[in-house]
């Protein structure tokens, strides 16, 4: 039985740092002539900007150096972060090819990967993946934020939950590989 295993995605991360750059600015303004909140809105807006030049630095590395499918990033040392972007609007199968490099990359690369997805059900998932991955239904900030910074999720148009898929590198067999790679070749052939 694998741990339950959280972290807060890229897309939270933005959320939170840049809601926090805006209360700090309505601060700010509204108390000018604090010391207090002019040191407290410096201090954030220093993680704000050490935040925007991270992300900038994280997707160059993905991108140029690693150069990972799709728009995944780096999200430390131990985890990349799967990213589709606008490559697979609302198509199924060129989404879960996409996934699939993704997470071989990644198992070459010998690290965890984790995605989102409402293409499947997490049933399905578990079934495909086993013991390999740690899948959950996401509720409450985690979904708001993947749904909110999501262009092409129409919940009209989805019928499973959303989907947290952290998958574990080290647990992968040679089964569940070979799986993944049928899933690559069979977008290919559908590009």
């Amino acid at each position: 039985m694998n741990k339950r295993v959280r972290t807060l995605s890229i897309n939270e991360m933005n959320i939170l740092i840049s809601s926090s750059a805006l209360i700090s600015t309505i601060m700010l303004l509204i108390f000018l002539y604090s010391p207090f909140c002019v040191i407290a809105a410096l201090i954030v807006y220093c993680i704000f900007f050490f935040w925007i030049f991270k992300l900038l630095w994280m997707m160059f590395y993905s991108k140029w150096i690693l150069k990972l499918p799709g728009k995944s990033i780096l999200r430390t040392r131990k985890l990349i972060e799967v990213h589709i972007g606008d490559l697979a609007k609302n198509e199924a199968s060129k989404f879960l090819s996409i996934n699939s490099k993704s997470v071989l990359v990644a198992h070459q690369l010998k690290k965890d990967a984790v995605f989102y997805s409402w293409h499947r059900s997490p049933e399905k998932y578990k079934e495909f993946f086993g013991d390999c991955a740690d899948i959950v239904t996401v509720e409450g900030f985690e979904r708001f934020a993947q749904l909110f910074r999501n262009k092409s999720y129409k919940p009209e148009e989805v019928e499973y939950p959303l989907t947290r898929v952290y998958v574990f590198w080290n647990k992968l067999d040679d089964h569940t590989i070979a799986k993944l790679e049928r899933h690559v070749k069979r977008g290919r052939s559908a590009a």
